[in-house]
């Protein structure tokens, strides 16, 4: 068994670092947030130039289909199956760094533990951190 190391830190530097990984996180999410919204815009001017292609005659309609399902007022759906004009590319969600689901969660969770760490820190009279209490947040270092 080995020797136990004990290191101090200035706690200073501790909440510096973790300050810089928080407003990472941040950022994350903004950035996720600002890619959503481009991305839903994208997918909008998409779905505008298919169906201009289509009734300008430069998309093939390949299939029509009254979809029963979805009657609204006693109108029915037609689902409109067509081919896709070339150089109109479907934007896909992955090219705009958006964050969802449980990283999603993970992040939030990672800043309110990051916040909590720092608002802790700050509140300490000591000038350095000793190893114990360093070691919950260093994953976040």
């Amino acid at each position: 068994m080995g020797k136990t190391i004990n290191v101090k830190v200035p706690t200073v530097k501790v909440i510096k670092g973790l300050q810089s990984a928080l407003d990472n996180r941040k950022k994350q999410l903004a950035d996720s947030d600002k890619g959503q919204k481009d991305y839903d815009k994208a997918r909008e001017d998409f779905i505008k130039s298919v169906t201009e292609s289509v009734l300008s005659g430069k998309a093939k309609v390949l299939e029509t289909e009254v979809v029963t399902r979805y009657y609204t007022n006693n109108e029915p759906r037609v689902l409109v199956t067509c081919s896709v004009p070339k150089g109109l590319k479907e934007p896909q969600s992955d090219d705009f760094g958006i964050i969802t689901g449980w990283a999603k969660q993970n992040v939030e969770s990672e800043i309110s533990e990051l916040e909590n760490a720092i608002r802790i820190l700050k509140m300490t009279e000591a000038t350095e951190v000793s190893t114990s209490t360093y070691s919950g947040v260093a994953k976040y270092l």
